[in-house]
């Protein structure tokens, strides 16, 4: 009897060990199953963050030329550079146009070309859409390259004026959106037209030192002008007073005869004084010759009556004068 109990005992003890190292077993595999979990969870977390870095790109729009002349045509080389996307790279980008249809010509899709396997879509309609564009590309790209050429034409009867064109909402679409700074051009145009004196002077902004550069040269050429009116006057007042004095040389005493000659013949900085001279005294040997003995300076008929003018010599020389004119 006491050894059945030593057995019945012993199969007791056996068969709680055996469940005690299957209920462990089965903890332990649970366990092996969550840390595994864990681990791949992890690894996918790593390379979330991996993929997921910073994006950036640059966008540069480069002017064939900054200073214009009206009816002119420019480029604008449009590229991309230090392209951070992603293993897949860039794909799309996007923007809008801006600029003062005042200064330039209308912008229309035949005035953009796509470069290096980009299509550029423009809107030139006239709606709130006007002036946006995207530049596609099939396969991802992160390459520095450029994207497009827009071409623009400067108008006719212009101003001189400063301008610009602007490229705004300018964004990149990869797996993540990444938006840029608005870029700007800035542009100096010279133009025919001329601003009337008043909008000159108001003028305070960019042509305000052109508007006083161009008043000074006026006021130069004025004085230039009044200075040669001035030296064409004195020379003027040179060659009668030579006249003068050359006539007196030539034995002419008549002073009122010779004042009445100078105010009766044209006299211009290019008359040459000599020959005049010449003529006068031939014309006042005439004079003297067909004067009547009793007519005289001062006086009429017999030079007894005086009165206040020189009538009757006037009347001689003027007629003299026509005769030697038609001679």
């Amino acid at each position: 009897m006491r050894k059945s109990k030593i057995i019945l005992s012993l199969l007791i003890i056996s068969l709680l060990t055996s469940k005690t190292w299957a209920v462990k077993a089965a903890t332990s595999g649970t366990d092996e199953n969550e840390i595994n979990t864990k681990i791949s969870t992890q690894a996918d977390e790593q390379a979330g963050e991996t993929d997921t870095t910073e994006r950036s790109l640059v966008f540069t729009p480069t002017p064939s030329s900054t200073k214009l002349n009206e009816g002119e045509e420019i480029t604008i080389t449009l590229e991309l550079s230090d392209i951070k996307m992603g293993q897949d790279g860039i794909n799309t980008f996007g923007g809008k146009l801006e600029y003062d249809e005042n200064v330039f010509e209308k912008v229309t899709s035949d005035d953009i070309s796509s470069q290096n396997n980009w299509s550029i879509a423009y809107n030139d309609e006239e709606t709130a859409k006007k002036g946006t564009f995207l530049a596609t590309i099939n396969t991802g790209t992160s390459k520095n390259q450029v994207i497009g050429i827009i071409k623009l034409k400067v108008k006719t009867n212009l101003k001189s004026q400063d301008t610009e064109i602007k490229f705004t909402s300018l964004s990149s679409v990869a797996e993540d959106t990444v938006k840029l700074d608005d870029q700007t051009l800035k542009f100096s145009v010279t133009g025919t037209v001329v601003p009337d004196d008043d909008k000159k002077d108001d003028d305070k902004g960019g042509n305000g030192n052109d508007s006083k550069l161009d008043k000074l040269l006026k006021e130069l050429q004025d004085l230039k002008a009044e200075r040669e009116e001035e030296k064409k006057a004195k020379t003027i007042l040179d060659k009668r007073n030579q006249l003068k004095s050359a006539l007196k040389g030539k034995e002419v005493k008549n002073e009122d005869w010779i004042n009445d000659q100078l105010e009766l013949i044209h006299i211009d900085s290019e008359t040459d004084v000599d020959a005049l001279t010449e003529r006068l005294v031939k014309s006042y040997n005439r004079f003297n010759a067909n004067t009547p003995p009793d007519i005289t300076p001062g006086g009429v008929g017999s030079g007894t009556e005086k009165t206040d003018d020189y009538a009757d010599v006037v009347a001689i020389v003027k007629k003299q004068s026509h005769r030697d004119e038609k001679q």
